[in-house]
Parts: C-alpha cells; sequence; structure tokens
C-alpha cells in the first residue's frame, strides 16, 4: 500500500470520525454549538479532499471549536480575532506556494495558543478548572501546526509521519471536546461557582456581574418585580419592560407559583440556551430573589421596631415630665400650704411645746419638700428643659460628692437624645460616687457628624461590669432605642470610661 492510498484512506477515517463526533454531539448536546462545529469541520474537511483551495479551511472551524467549547460561543476579543485570523490563514496558505504558506501556518498556531491562553487566564475557580480541556485542546492544535511548520523550515523531510500524526491529533483533539461536552462538567462548575457567589452578591448590581460571569453574557442583568409600582426593575432601581426590549435581548422569567418575581435580560444568542445552565440560573437567581426579599423585610420589621422603642422611650419620657409636674403642682403646693399655715401658728402661739413640736412639723414638712423635689427631679431634670445639658450636667456635678469637671455644648438638642446622655452621665456619676473610690471625674459632651457623643471617666478602681447591675443595662437600652450605642472600657486599678453615641435628633 502506498503512503498516497495510506493518507487517503486516514483522511477519509478522520473526516467520518468527526462528522460521527459532530451528530453525537449535536443529538446530545443540541443547546451548543460545539455539534455544528465539528459537522463544518467535517464538512470543509471532505471538501478540502476534492478542491486543493479548501485544504487547509478546516483549521478555522477547529479554531473556534477550540476556542468557543463548550458552548461554541466567543466570550472574549482575543478569541474572535483568533478565529478570524485562523480562517484567513487557512484560506490563503490554500492558494500560496508551500514556502509562503508556512508563514500562515506559524502564525495560525500562535493567536490560537495566545487567545486559549487569555481565555483561560480570565476564568476563576471552578470554571477554571472546568476550562482545562479546551486549553489542552487548543494548545495540542496548535503543536501540531507548529511541528507542521518546523518539518516545512527545517526540511526534516517526515511528511508522511507528520500527516498521520496530525489526522491522529485532530480526531483524537475533537473526541476529547466531545467527551468533556457530554460529562457536562463545565456547566456544573460554572453553576457551582454561581451558587458560591450569589451567596455574598447582597447588592442587585453585584448579582448581575454574577449572572454575566456564569451566562458569558456582559448583557445580561436581573430586573426583580416591584410591587410598589407594578414594574420590573433591575440593579440600578431602572423600569425594564420586557415587551420593548432590543430585538438582540430577550428574557428568561424567575417564577414562584406560577407567578414572575424576576427576570433574567440576555443575548438572544447567549449561553442561556443551554436547558441545564438556564434551570440551574433560574434556581440560583430564584433563591438569591427570595434572601434578598427576606432581608428587606428583616430591615423593615428591624425599622419598625427601632421605631417603636424610640416611641416608647419617648413617650416614657413625656410621662415621667407630666408626672413630675404634676406632683410639683398638687402634692408640693399642697405642702408649700401646710407650712405656710404651721407658720402662722407658731407665730399666734404662745407655748414654748407647742412651738416646739409646730417647729418639728415644719422640719418634717421640708424633708418632705426636699423629698418630693428629688424625686421630681429624678423624674425630670427641670434643669434640663430650663437650661439645656451644659447648664443641667453643671448642677448634677455639683451635687455629686466627687470632685466632676464638665464640658458640654450650649447647643439643644432634641428632648429624649438630652434626657438620655443626661440620665446616662447620672448614673454613671452615682455609680462612680458609690463604687469607684475615684477623686475626680470627667464629664465630656461633643456633637460630631450628627452625633452626641458624651463620656464619663474616673480615676477610680476600675473593673465596672455593665452586667452586674440594672442601672447601666436599662441605660444602654434606652440609648440603643434611639439609635445610639454604648461603650464600657474598664481596667482594674486604672479608672472607667463610659461611652454614649446618640444621634442628634431634631433640634427644638
Amino acid at each position: 500500500m502506498t503512503a498516497a492510498t495510506i493518507l487517503l484512506i486516514l483522511d477519509i477515517a478522520t473526516g467520518v470520525v468527526l462528522g460521527i463526533f459532530g451528530a453525537i454531539a449535536w443529538a446530545r448536546r443540541p443547546a451548543s454549538r460545539d455539534g455544528a462545529l465539528m459537522l463544518v469541520t467535517a464538512a470543509v474537511w471532505f471538501l478540502g479532499s476534492f478542491w486543493p483551495p479548501a485544504l487547509y479551511l478546516h483549521r478555522g472551524a477547529l479554531a473556534h471549536l477550540h476556542l468557543g467549547h463548550p458552548d461554541g460561543r466567543l466570550r472574549r476579543s482575543a478569541a474572535r480575532y483568533a478565529v478570524a485570523v485562523a480562517w484567513a490563514g487557512a484560506a490563503v496558505e490554500g492558494v500560496v506556494p508551500s514556502d509562503v504558506g508556512r508563514w500562515f501556518l506559524l502564525v495560525i498556531a500562535f493567536v490560537v495558543a495566545g487567545a486559549a491562553i487569555d481565555q483561560y487566564l480570565h476564568t476563576t475557580g471552578p470554571a477554571r478548572r472546568a476550562a482545562l480541556p479546551a486549553l489542552w485542546a487548543a494548545l495540542g492544535f496548535a503543536t501540531v501546526l507548529v511541528a507542521s511548520a518546523a518539518n516545512q523550515f527545517l526540511h526534516w523531510q517526515a511528511d508522511l509521519a507528520l500527516a498521520i500524526t496530525y489526522d491522529v491529533a485532530i480526531a483524537s483533539l475533537v473526541g476529547v471536546l466531545l467527551a468533556d461536552l457530554l460529562r457536562g462538567a463545565w456547566t456544573d462548575d460554572t453553576l457551582a461557582l454561581l451558587v458560591a457567589r450569589a451567596g455574598d452578591a447582597r447588592e442587585p448590581t453585584a448579582l448581575d456581574a454574577e449572572l454575566r460571569r456564569a451566562l458569558g453574557d456582559p448583557t445580561a442583568r436581573l430586573a426583580v418585580w416591584d410591587p410598589r409600582s407594578s414594574a420590573f426593575r433591575d440593579g440600578h432601581g431602572d423600569p425594564v419592560d420586557p415587551e420593548h426590549l432590543p430585538a438582540s435581548l430577550r428574557t428568561t422569567p424567575i417564577e414562584e407559583d406560577g407567578v414572575a418575581v424576576a427576570i433574567i435580560v440576555h443575548d438572544r444568542n447567549a449561553a442561556a440556551e443551554d436547558p441545564r445552565l438556564v434551570d440551574g440560573v433560574r434556581a440560583v437567581v430564584r433563591l438569591a430573589v427570595a434572601n434578598a426579599r427576606l432581608d428587606a423585610e428583616v430591615r423593615a420589621r428591624m425599622v419598625e421596631v427601632d421605631a417603636a422603642r424610640r416611641t416608647l422611650v419617648e413617650a416614657s419620657d413625656a410621662v415621667r415630665s407630666r408626672f413630675a409636674r404634676e406632683l410639683d403642682v398638687t402634692i408640693g403646693e399642697k405642702l408649700d400650704d401646710v407650712r405656710a399655715q404651721l407658720d402662722l401658728v407658731e407665730q399666734s402661739s404662745g407655748s414654748a411645746d407647742v412651738s416646739i413640736a409646730i417647729e418639728q412639723a415644719i422640719g418634717e414638712v421640708d424633708a418632705a419638700r426636699s423629698s418630693l423635689l428629688e424625686l421630681a427631679h429624678g423624674l425630670s431634670p427641670q434643669e434640663l428643659s430650663a437650661s439645656g445639658l451644659g447648664g443641667a450636667l453643671a448642677l448634677l456635678a455639683g451635687r455629686c460628692p466627687v470632685d466632676v469637671t464638665v464640658d458640654a455644648p450650649a447647643d439643644r438638642y432634641a428632648a429624649s437624645v438630652e434626657a438620655a446622655v443626661y440620665f446616662f452621665c447620672a448614673e454613671a456619676l452615682t455609680n462612680i460616687a458609690r463604687h469607684a473610690a475615684a477623686s475626680h471625674a470627667d464629664v465630656t459632651v461633643t456633637a460630631a457628624d450628627g452625633r452626641l457623643i458624651a463620656t464619663v471617666s474616673d480615676d477610680g478602681r476600675g473593673g465596672a461590669d455593665p452586667e452586674a447591675g440594672t442601672g447601666l443595662r436599662g441605660l444602654q437600652d434606652r440609648i440603643e432605642a434611639l439609635g445610639g450605642s454604648f461603650g464600657v472600657h474598664s481596667i482594674d486599678g486604672r479608672g472607667t470610661v463610659l461611652t454614649a453615641r446618640l444621634p442628634t435628633g431634631d433640634q427644638p
């Protein structure tokens, strides 16, 4: 059997194998273009056997197959340029002398290899592992082309061996791509990567980026149904009308109980045509949309709870103020009347015993009046509403048995905020006087970036524990209910620092 006969039989067998592989890929994975590309390769392979100018055209189809695997879509510009160069170079190579054509052979080899490496480097995670078969197939194809060019440049005289190697390599590489396509690893790994990243993509625009990566479609975006406006809205809040999209785009609905809760807008010819991929993407997006809706509901409930807590604090302050005023107006005034009448009786009485008894009664009335003032002051300090934080804290410091320095602004703030800061400082100074064994304390109130920051520090024994008593815990609840934060820094033997941060609120 002559070498020409061997080559003819091998060429026919290779073309048949390529056609069979293409038919299998077309039947088993109709959403992928790999099957069509394999069939095109087989067709131009046979065409080249009968028409010499088309002898090398199969290299353009093979370059597209390797760089477009597994769905046949060229995702990167480098791949598109490489395929165009492969088709053009193969066409020119068929009509120029062999000493010129070998340069086109080298160009095709290097641009295909470069595009394959570029495409691999721009995939990540499981998708990169899934892209390995395509990379090795493309590099194998380029290697065979380089070997053929080297045979011509270096005059190896190994035409028959290289021709056999070329045919076997082409069939084997296409077989590798077919096996990988049937295994479906790319789709599975792409979905695995989408699931992992969608869990971290809290923002709609971040989820759009993951969809584009999974579908290989730079136009893909998610639009979620907004019941308030009765429209689908994308990650930027812009409305999306499925009925008025450009002809190049289409939508894939995401449904719950038969109702569309979101749509994926994507290229009409993108990878979303793969049923396995689109079903998986639908499931992932459905879960992501449900999680986003749940997060939104939780945040809304938290806002409602915070508003309710603030309302309760403000209502409590209002009741305390009203009760303090009523105490002062009713019981306080009656005690004042009783004292005045006792003074009159004492003045008109001529008995020493009666005078002593009246003086004792006056003392008890004064003590009761003083206790009433302290109670009313504890409920709602009058100096707070009259003088603001600066004046109220100065008076509070003056009543403390420990030396206290006060630095507070003269500005006025929301009544609930002023009350929270005042009671925070009062409780802190009470604890210092009772437990800290301190000689000095500092009370500092500053306003910055829309927040009021109150700090009470001392030089006492330290070791304060907010969980040990109800006073600080109650203050913490009050401060947090107003949208603030509470902190304690206390080290044994080095004093204690209490800090409260509150939004300033609307000024009265």
